[in-house]
């Protein structure tokens, strides 16, 4: 992996790899987590956010994941940051824009019906705003590979 972000003034501060417990620890992720400019993903294990420095241009998978065991258990919420490579940043960024499109399909469909109409009407924004944030993002990285 590249060390140019070392001297980064905003990512330099993360590690490449960490991963806390929140809800039975009080360790957290640095602050400087919170200042990468989110592209877009739900965040999830499955489909982490993609997060980039504003800084150096750095890109990260966050995860925040939360499971309360179906009241069964004492639950756990993870949260994880990982540098990642232009390469990689690539495919969490198809994989987010597949799932942003299956979740804009689900509320079209939804308000087409006429289910929760003004959450749709919101879900469908924020979705489309989201694939346009990851398309701008594909295509930005993709003529950087040329």
């Amino acid at each position: 992996m590249s060390e140019e972000h070392l001297a980064c003034s905003l990512c330099g501060k993360i590690p490449d790899l960490l991963k806390v417990e929140l809800l039975h620890s009080e360790e957290r992720l640095p602050v400087e987590v919170d200042k990468l400019r989110c592209i877009g993903g739900p965040g999830n294990y499955s489909s982490p956010q993609i997060r980039v420095c504003p800084e150096c241009g750095t890109y990260f998978n966050f995860i925040h994941e939360h499971d309360s065991e179906a009241g069964m258990g004492e639950g756990y919420t993870d949260e994880i940051i990982s540098r990642i490579m232009p390469d990689r940043a690539l495919v969490s960024l198809e994989n987010a824009r597949q799932d942003t499109v299956s979740g804009l399909e689900y509320w079209k469909k939804s308000l087409s019906e006429g289910y929760c109409v003004e959450h749709a009407k919101e879900a469908i924004a924020k979705d489309q705003a989201e694939l346009a944030s990851i398309a701008s993002e594909i295509d930005r990285l993709s003529e950087q590979k040329k």
